[in-house]
């Protein structure tokens, strides 16, 4: 499967959990989440993906110097706006040859990579967050359906469907 598919697939699935929620549930800080709400790691998830693209033209990302926008983590209509923009523009662009900024401690290093490479760090990016986010929803809001594989592993899901089959 292309990495562009899977892309897609991961931010749907992000976009339905965003539209399941309420703005009361989106917004609250949580104290199982180190009083961080479900808009905040929304925000985080989207404006990797927006720094990532927006780093293409140059051939150059650095995370560390994303855009906070605080919007994504208190508007759920315009951080789902953001989802399927992303979902649209990661769906046409080529892989190619970039390099990644990244600050450890008191330096810098900078690392080759590509677009693709770069989509499938996100897409582990965003199941660890979503790993995060199931958290909170099910301590505070468990009255709200999650897909039960939500948050776990692509390789884990496919073990443990391997571990059923062979009992």
């Amino acid at each position: 499967m292309d990495i562009r598919n899977q892309t897609s697939q991961i931010l749907h699935q992000v976009a339905e959990l965003v539209g399941q929620l309420n703005n009361e549930q989106y917004t609250q800080s949580m104290s199982v989440l180190t009083d961080n709400s479900v808009g905040k790691h929304i925000r985080h998830i989207v404006v990797f993906y927006q720094c990532l693209l927006n780093g293409i033209s140059a051939g150059q990302i650095d995370y560390d110097k994303r855009e906070r926008n605080l919007l994504l983590e208190t508007d759920r209509n315009y951080a789902q706006d953001a989802i399927r923009k992303i979902i649209n523009n990661t769906a046409v662009i080529h892989d190619r040859p970039l390099t990644l900024d990244m600050a450890y401690g008191d330096g810098t290093c900078t690392v080759n990579t590509s677009i693709f490479r770069e989509l499938a760090y996100n897409i582990e990016h965003v199941i660890h967050h979503l790993a995060i986010i199931k958290i909170g929803i099910k301590t505070h809001y468990p009255e709200v359906p999650l897909p039960e594989n939500l948050g776990v592993a692509y390789p884990t899901v496919k073990y443990q469907q391997q571990q059923i089959a062979t009992q």
